[in-house]
């Protein structure tokens, strides 16, 4: 069963989870052009090699009952990170494993409790979202809040973590295009920093720090990619990864899943114009994509602003990034905004 270890220096949690080396791989990941290999457990038709929907979306963008139909499809992953979640369930308190240290376990582990599910992104075998027209990304992304608006209400979920990993080289074992949501009893360290500096931002009456960081990117403009009227795309100042682009809302808010139905139309449109221009500008590299948004139960989460941030694994993750948790970016991001608002999406 997976569990939670607490580091002792850093304070914070891993999730050590063996099972999830059993999970299947689909080689044809390796190569976003191949075709399907005739078993992939996401095609339609194969809906029993997976366990029951826990949510389904129609043509018309509606969660309906059944499975007939399906244009989107979430279910609960067969080989999850986390599992076992009893929202009835009184949170458990921290196991001491071996020596304490001013009378506290040193050492602390809780299970591993948490909810893992896959969004399937469409009925038919498709390796990347470009595939796609604006409409059926609106009703992935009508998944993504519903969902997620749905694990917010269970007492014992803190944050949802949503996220797709696109390409072998970003963590894919499938090629059928999905994404992932993983519910958790506890708040991701990035969240909580993120939280953290919006909070001290907002408390000494600067608004959203989100809001201010658009506002500095506009005036600046080099590192814009695009802009919509709900929307602003750039490659941020600091940014990690080669080619890294943030999907930020003009609206502060902290909630994805608290977005209307105008907005998931409109951030269709952008996601698709990104995911092209990406294509375009560095040949259709693997990619990991991540919603940001506010963990449920925090006292100061208005301060949060939801956004989506996409990062290309064209380069390594090495010895120095990894020993000090420092990034090296070999492509400058104005250069990397320059390539993509040329690119043709």
């Amino acid at each position: 069963m997976p569990e939670l270890r607490k580091d002792p220096i850093l304070d914070r949690w891993v999730v050590v989870s063996p099972e999830r080396s059993c999970r299947p791989v689909d080689h044809d990941s390796q190569d976003a052009t191949a075709e399907p290999n005739g078993d992939c457990p996401f095609c339609r038709g194969r809906e029993s090699q997976t366990p029951t929907a826990t949510l389904t979306i129609d043509q018309n963008g509606h969660c309906v009952d059944g499975e007939s139909d399906w244009l989107v499809r979430v279910v609960p992953n067969f080989y999850p990170a986390l599992s076992g979640l009893n929202a009835s369930r009184e949170p458990v308190a921290p196991a001491q494993n071996g020596p304490t240290f001013d009378g506290q376990p040193f050492f602390e582990t809780l299970p591993g409790d948490g909810i893992h599910e896959v969004i399937i992104e469409a009925p038919q075998h498709a390796t990347s979202l470009t595939e796609f027209d604006a409409a059926q990304i609106a009703r992935i992304l009508t998944a993504w809040r519903e969902r997620l608006g749905q694990l917010a209400t269970l007492e014992n979920v803190q944050h949802v973590s949503l996220f797709r990993n696109n390409g072998a080289a970003a963590g894919a074992s499938l090629s059928h295009v999905h994404s992932q949501l993983l519910a958790t009893t506890f708040v991701p360290p990035q969240i909580q920093s993120e939280l953290q500096a919006a909070t001290e931002f907002w408390k000494q009456g600067r608004g959203s720090i989100w809001a201010q960081l658009v506002r500095e990117e506009r005036a600046a403009g080099e590192r814009i990619v695009s802009e919509s009227d709900l929307f602003t795309v750039f490659c941020p100042f600091a940014s990690r990864l080669a080619g890294e682009v943030w999907i930020v809302p003009r609206q502060a808010r902290p909630d994805f899943f608290a977005a209307e139905d105008d907005e998931l139309d409109e951030l269709a449109v952008v996601l698709r114009d990104t995911l092209g221009r990406l294509d375009s500008a560095f040949g259709s590299p693997a990619f990991n994509l991540a919603v940001h948004t506010a963990p449920f139960r925090e006292p100061d989460r208005n301060a949060f602003h939801w956004h989506i941030e996409i990062t290309p694994r064209m380069t390594g993750i090495a010895g120095f990034e990894l020993g000090s948790g420092t990034w090296i970016n070999i492509v400058a991001p104005e250069n990397a905004a320059a390539r993509l608002r040329a690119a043709t999406p």
